[in-house]
């Protein structure tokens, strides 16, 4: 959602070695297509280690709240924004439980007001908040998923509802069925088992034939892989990407016996953009241990051909996100750091 005078980018920064956190927005006034500035905003200063931030209409104002999740202090909360310029807000408390590390927003039953999904990666808990318009109803979806660390919400089925795309720590990708608000017992179905560690996921149609495909990262693959979605309920997903390698590849280090380097370098963000406008889902890439940010652009038959947006730093980098940020019609990216701040690439 764009607001009439204002664009919002969310970000949380690193403050040094303990996990002390700030939570604050870029808000971009104006916009001509020519560079534009920056006002920062602090949002918070006591919520230790924000690992994950959404933007999104929660109180139905018609302007753009925060959601985050704070791992060390183990709570999801949400921020007012109370007039739609982050000159006066409000936080919120909604839950508090350990691990909680991800969240995504949407409406998961249908009456037009936003809810909230959270993962509690050292819980092995999912857990959706239903927005009440103004009070949240949890509600468990899972406690067997396997260290989650990563959430989109996409109709994956096809049936109008926003189900749950979970990455884990586990090395399992899954996704799980939304009946009813996620009423319980929720089904879930694997798209994938038995990778490698698993910090990011991204939902997209990848191939353009109407289902909703997923994307991760396997080391063992050269650029990231996505899986297409089977179009039935029992079928199989695919996974696609390039070829099972050894070697300096896909930015981790695959070893001659085929296990992995100790410091493989996990990405932290993958999403499905179409950068370069004709009609095909590219894929945004940012890796954790080495700040590169790269984009693989889609030429419509899925091969993907490689472009570097910001290269190897050593600085980690937290997150990446795409959007028009000086409005001439095409998408930039921007990237956060733990170190350095946030930066567009």
């Amino acid at each position: 959602m764009e607001l009439p005078d204002a664009q919002i980018r969310l970000q949380s920064k690193h403050m040094g070695p303990e996990p002390a956190f700030l939570l604050w927005v870029l808000v971009v006034r104006g916009g001509t297509g020519a560079p534009v500035p920056f006002t920062k905003v602090v949002l918070s200063s006591t919520n230790a280690y924000t690992h994950t931030v959404r933007a999104s209409d929660l109180d139905g104002d018609g302007d753009l709240d925060v959601i985050f999740a704070a791992k060390n202090d183990q709570i999801v909360g949400w921020i007012d924004n109370g007039d739609g310029i982050f000159e006066q807000f409000y936080e919120t408390r909604l839950d508090r439980r350990g691990g909680l590390s991800s969240v995504a927003c949407g409406d998961l039953d249908g009456d037009g007001t936003v809810d909230v999904v959270a993962a509690a990666q050292a819980g092995n808990g999912l857990y959706a908040y239903f927005n009440g318009g103004g009070s949240f109803t949890v509600r468990t979806i899972s406690d067997a998923a396997k260290a989650p660390s990563a959430l989109e919400l996409a109709d994956v089925d096809g049936d109008g509802d926003l189900d749950l795309v979970v990455a884990s720590f586990g090395g399992e990708l899954d996704w799980y069925k939304n009946s009813n608000g996620f009423a319980s017992p929720v089904p879930f179905h694997a798209v994938a088992t038995g990778l490698a560690l698993l910090k990011a996921v991204g939902v997209g149609d990848v191939d353009g034939d109407q289902y909703v495909d997923v994307l991760a990262f396997d080391p063992y693959r050269a650029t990231p892989s996505w899986w297409r979605n089977p179009g039935t309920m029992g079928g199989s997903w695919v996974q696609n990407g390039a070829s099972t390698v050894k070697g300096d590849v896909g930015y981790a280090h695959v070893m001659s016996d085929g296990g992995l380097y100790e410091d493989a370098w996990f990405p932290s963000s993958i999403k499905a953009y179409d950068f370069d406008g004709d009609g095909h889902l590219d894929i945004e890439f940012v890796m954790w241990r080495s700040g590169a940010t790269l984009v693989y652009l889609n030429d419509g038959a899925q091969i993907f051909a490689e472009n570097v947006v910001a290269s190897n730093s050593n600085t980690r980098a937290a997150y990446s996100v795409a959007g028009d940020i000086d409005n001439d019609g095409d998408l930039d990216v921007v990237c956060a750091y733990e170190e350095g701040g946030t930066h567009p690439c």
